[in-house]
C-alpha cells in the first residue's frame, strides 16, 4: 500500500528533480524548468502551504503542492515519476489533497490547468472537478506559443468534530475530514456520512475523538485509518476478520503501518456528538491505541 506524508526540508532537492522531470511534458510550449529550490522552499514556508509526497530520500515517486486559505484549498505541481506513472499514484495524491483540505476545514478545492494540456480535463473530471473560467498564464514570458489557464473547482463536504480537550484549552475545535463524497447534498438535505460510506461499498466504519479519527474497511480493497485530526493516514490490505467469543478482530499491516481493530458489542456513545452506536471499537495503530464507536454497514461476519 502507498503512504502519503508531508515533505520536509530534506526532501527539497528530490522534490525539485521530481517536479522538473515530470513537467518535461510541457517543453513543447514552455521555456525552462517548472520549479527551483527557491520556489519550493518559498511554497513550503507559506502559512497554509505544504507538499505531500510518496517515497523517501532521493527516491520520491510522487508529489503535489497544496495550500489552504480560509475555506478554500488549492493544489498544483501534481507530479509522478515517469517510471511510476499509470500505477494509480496520481489518484492517491489527489485523494490525499482532498483529505488534507477537508481536515483544514475547506469547503472547496481549486486548481488551474493549461489549456494546451488536453489530457488533463478528463483526468480531473473523474474526481468531480468542473471548469469555472479562464485566466491569463501567470508567466507569459516563458511561453513558446499562446496559452491560458483553465480554472477548475470541486465542492468538498466537511464534518467538524468538536474536540473537548481543545475547547478546554481555549483553542478552536479541530476539523476532521468527512469520507470522500461525489457531490454535495442538495439544498435542505441532511448529509449522513455513514450512509454515504455504505453507498461507496464500505463494510465497516468507526469513529473516535481525542485525537479525532475514523476507520473504514472495504473488504475488497483496503482498511484505512485517518487519524491525528486528519493529519495522518494509514492504508493496509483488507483484513480477514477473526471472531473469538464476542470480540471480532481486524488486523493487517503494510507500507510501514500495522492496524488492529478490536470490535465488541456496545452500546457505545460518542461523547462529542452524543450519538449512540451498537459497537465499541479499540484501534491500535503502530503501537498507539484509539478508542471509539462503530457499526456494520453490511451484514456482520
Amino acid at each position: 500500500m502507498i503512504t502519503v506524508r508531508r515533505a520536509t526540508n530534506a526532501d527539497v532537492p528530490a522534490l525539485v528533480r521530481l517536479i522538473n522531470t515530470t513537467y518535461h511534458v510541457e517543453d513543447f510550449f514552455l521555456h525552462g524548468d517548472r520549479t527551483s529550490e527557491a520556489d519550493v522552499r518559498e511554497r513550503m514556508a507559506r502559512p497554509g502551504g505544504t507538499f505531500l509526497v510518496v517515497g523517501d530520500g532521493a527516491n520520491l515517486a510522487g508529489a503535489v503542492f497544496v495550500e489552504i486559505s480560509g475555506d478554500r484549498g488549492f493544489f498544483a505541481m501534481l507530479s509522478v515519476d515517469p517510471g511510476r506513472q499509470k500505477q494509480g499514484l496520481g489518484r492517491v495524491l489527489v485523494t490525499a489533497v482532498e483529505d488534507h483540505c477537508r481536515a483544514g476545514g475547506c469547503r472547496f478545492l481549486d486548481l488551474d490547468i493549461v489549456n494546451l494540456r488536453e489530457e488533463l480535463p478528463a483526468f480531473y473530471d473523474k474526481f468531480g472537478f468542473t471548469p469555472t473560467g479562464t485566466a491569463p498564464f501567470h508567466t507569459p514570458a516563458r511561453l513558446k506559443r499562446p496559452a491560458h489557464l483553465v480554472m477548475l473547482t470541486k465542492a468538498l463536504l466537511v464534518t467538524l468534530l468538536v474536540v473537548s480537550a481543545a475547547c478546554r484549552n481555549g483553542s478552536p475545535p479541530a476539523p476532521v475530514p468527512a469520507p470522500v463524497a461525489e457531490a454535495p447534498p442538495t439544498a435542505g438535505a441532511t448529509w449522513d456520512p455513514w450512509n454515504e460510506a455504505k453507498l461507496r461499498g464500505i463494510e465497516f466504519r468507526a469513529v473516535g475523538n481525542e485525537p479525532g479519527w475514523y476507520l473504514e474497511i472495504d473488504n475488497e480493497r483496503w482498511m484505512r485509518l485517518l487519524y491525528a485530526y486528519g493529519e495522518r493516514m494509514a492504508t493496509v490490505p483488507p483484513p480477514k476478520p477473526r471472531v473469538a467469543g464476542d470480540i471480532t478482530t481486524f488486523e493487517s499491516s503494510g507500507d510501514g503501518h500495522a492496524i488492529k481493530a478490536d470490535v465488541t458489542p456496545g452500546p457505545c456513545t460518542d461523547g462529542m456528538s452524543d450519538q449512540s452506536y451498537p459497537l465499541n471499537v479499540v484501534v491500535t495503530v503502530d503501537g498507539s491505541q484509539l478508542r471509539g464507536c462503530g457499526r456494520w454497514l453490511t451484514v456482520a461476519p
